[in-house]
C-alpha cells in the first residue's frame, strides 16, 4: 500500500479496508485475528484490500492525525479509482 503525502489516502485502483490501531489496545487485539484472516482471504485478486496503520509509531503519526483518529481500533474504508467516492473514506460507526 502507498499512502500519497498530499492527501494520506492510499493511492491505488483497489477499494481499500484499513484498520488504525495501537498495540495496547484491548478491542485492536480482539479484532486482530479476524482483520488477518481478512487480509489473507482477500488482499490477493480481490477489490478490497486490507491493510493496518500502527498510530503509535513516529512514521505513522501524521496519517493518523490526518484522519483524525481518536479511539482505537478506527476503520476507514477508502474507495479505488473510478469509484463515484473517489478521493473520500468512510468510517465504521458500528459496535466493536
Amino acid at each position: 500500500m502507498v499512502i500519497d503525502g498530499a492527501t494520506g489516502a492510499p493511492r491505488n485502483d483497489r477499494h481499500w479496508f484499513i484498520k488504525f490501531y495501537a498495540p495496547w489496545c484491548g478491542h485492536c487485539q480482539q479484532l486482530s485475528p479476524t482483520w488477518h484472516d481478512l487480509a489473507e482471504k482477500y488482499n490477493d485478486g480481490s477489490e478490497v484490500s486490507f491493510a493496518k496503520i500502527d498510530c503509535t509509531t513516529d512514521e505513522a503519526r501524521p496519517v493518523c492525525e490526518n484522519y483524525e483518529i481518536r479511539g482505537y481500533p478506527s476503520l476507514l474504508f477508502f474507495p479505488g479509482l473510478g469509484s463515484r467516492d473517489s478521493g473520500k473514506y468512510h468510517t465504521y460507526k458500528g459496535p466493536r
